[in-house]
């Protein structure tokens, strides 16, 4: 019993000490970088147990509220990037002024796209040249996000979100979110691939 308290115990100052880091970084980010001030910012104090008020509540206000798709967060916890997927965010980076070079910016679209795959038409042209390619998934994560930043630029997957990312994977995901990329090769070489984070079961 006393055992278990004192796990309990570790564990609540761990939590409070990672909420006040949060909080300190918040404030050095805004100093810098006023302008975050007049969006919502996001903490992963929102995702505790009994947090008031909660994640999902602040993102149905934002859904409800807001005008723009993005928040931020000075937080790119790799469990708190799952917090946000699960809620429907697209966690992305951006560079900012000041000694902490990067926040999170997660995206809540208010639009957004779906592929109805009974009703997707392939032409002759793919059929026909498909038995060149093979698809794997999950084989070389950190290569596709390599080769996406090679291919397209930094852009929004900046060091601590793609770290972020690269640990989920590492995990096994957490809760019902997990990480996976998708490779394809032709003639053994590697061509294209994605990666992307899903939700499984809502």
């Amino acid at each position: 019993m006393s055992s278990n308290s004192g796990s309990g115990g570790a564990e609540k100052k761990a939590r409070k000490a990672g909420s006040d880091g949060n909080a300190k970084a918040e404030g050095i980010i805004v100093k810098h970088n006023p302008w975050l001030s007049r969006i919502p910012c996001l903490s992963p104090a929102m995702t505790l147990p009994n947090a008031d008020p909660s994640l999902s509540t602040i993102t149905d206000r934002i859904a409800r509220m807001w005008r723009s798709d993005f928040s931020w967060s000075a937080s790119f916890d790799p469990v708190f990037l799952s917090n946000l997927m699960k809620e429907g965010y697209l966690p992305t980076a951006h560079d900012v002024d000041g000694p902490i070079k990067y926040v999170l910016l997660p995206k809540l679209h208010e639009e957004r796209c779906l592929l109805s795959f009974p009703d997707l038409n392939v032409n002759r042209a793919s059929r026909k040249a498909s038995p060149r390619f093979r698809i794997s998934v999950d084989q070389r994560f950190d290569e596709v996000v390599e080769r996406c930043i090679q291919q397209h630029g930094e852009s929004w997957l900046h060091p601590p979100i793609v770290e972020g990312f690269k640990e989920l994977f590492r995990m096994g995901g957490a809760g019902s979110v997990r990480m996976h990329s998708v490779e394809c090769y032709e003639g053994g070489a590697l061509v294209a691939g994605g990666v992307g984070g899903f939700v499984w079961g809502g």
